[in-house]
């Protein structure tokens, strides 16, 4: 394919959500965490919030087909990944095990759930050449992406989670919030005004008190946390891309407020849980400018022809926060 556009000329779904600024309710088109995949010689993209699923025989026409009830379609950032004859879903949940359901043809039979392990925000599922299976996740400003593998069989964890990628965005620039990278004085959090009475004036370290006031549901570690969290990225989206016995796992980071831009970064290891090493070019993906900004929170696949695609999450700069597109852009793997 030579030409391509973006965002992706395709039906987006309108919904209707309550908007506190505006005191009633914004309808927006959000199709965001797009996860494309290659399954049985057709190209796939699940998003958020669509119902439906994108299907494509060349990646320029792309029809809507309404996805079955049973699955969580409600969830955020759905994933899909081929393993063995069956393609998997999952997507995000928090404070309930998240289920994991397959289906050998994702049109017209139903999906059957296999396991529902434990709850994860924005998974990605990956099975290696050797049959192998990894799940990663992660989604938070203070909690790094994770890493755990899967039996095939059964979808349910075998040994312990790893710690993979955290955000650093004291030493890397592109990975700073705030419009081209210029991070908001933390003074200008409404969290710090809130914990202000308890910030230590010259070392500038929060010092809680013994007894916390009571009501607010919130507890030390957690406002610790939250003190710690600000001005740092979100650390999202994980996908893992395999290419010539190197294994690339991307993660998304907000770099500006309201979510108006999201970027990739990747890492790379010699195994599907690491160690991973920060790979020399990153970001991996960007589109800092333009009416239609971002180019993260996707995935990245191979075509029929050996060719590299991006599939990532774009948002109009005017409008609603939630006003978020496909976008497809050719991607190169070293």
């Amino acid at each position: 394919m030579k030409y391509y556009c973006n965002p992706v000329n395709i039906n987006y779904r309108y919904q209707f959500n309550a908007d506190q600024r505006k005191n009633g309710i914004a309808v927006c088109r959000e199709a965001a965490d797009p996860s494309m995949i290659t399954f049985k010689g057709r190209y796939y993209i699940f998003a958020s919030m669509t119902l439906g699923v994108w299907v494509s025989d060349d990646l320029v026409k792309w029809e809507n087909h309404k996805l079955p009830s049973e699955l969580p379609l409600y969830d955020y950032a759905p994933d899909v990944r081929q393993v063995g004859e069956y393609l998997y879903f999952c997507a995000s949940r928090r404070g309930e095990n998240c289920p994991i359901l397959r289906t050998k043809d994702p049109l017209s039979d139903t999906f059957e759930q296999v396991s529902a392990p434990f709850d994860f925000w924005d998974p990605d599922l990956f099975c290696d050449d050797d049959g192998r299976v990894y799940l990663y996740w992660g989604c938070g400003n203070t909690d790094p992406i994770y890493g755990i593998e899967m039996d095939p069989d059964t979808m349910l964890p075998i040994g312990e989670r790893r710690e993979l990628i955290f955000e650093q965005a004291d030493t890397l620039g592109y990975e700073r919030c705030g419009e081209n990278g210029n991070v908001p004085p933390k003074e200008t959090s409404p969290v710090y005004q809130a914990l202000k009475p308890f910030v230590n004036p010259v070392t500038g370290e929060l010092q809680l008190p013994q007894t916390l006031p009571a009501g607010g549901g919130f507890n030390r570690e957690k406002l610790v946390k939250m003190f710690r969290s600000i001005g740092k990225p979100y650390i999202e989206g994980a996908f893992m891309t395999k290419h010539n016995g190197k294994y690339y796992l991307q993660y998304a980071f907000i770099t500006m407020l309201s979510e108006k831009m999201q970027e990739n970064g990747v890492y790379v290891a010699d195994a599907p849980l690491g160690p991973f090493t920060l790979q020399q070019s990153n970001p991996f993906s960007s589109k800092p400018g333009g009416f239609m900004q971002g180019a993260g929170h996707g995935s990245t696949i191979q075509d029929a022809d050996g060719n590299f695609w991006h599939a990532s999450t774009m948002r109009v700069s005017v409008n609603h926060d939630m006003e978020r597109r496909v976008g497809l852009f050719p991607a190169g793997v070293d």
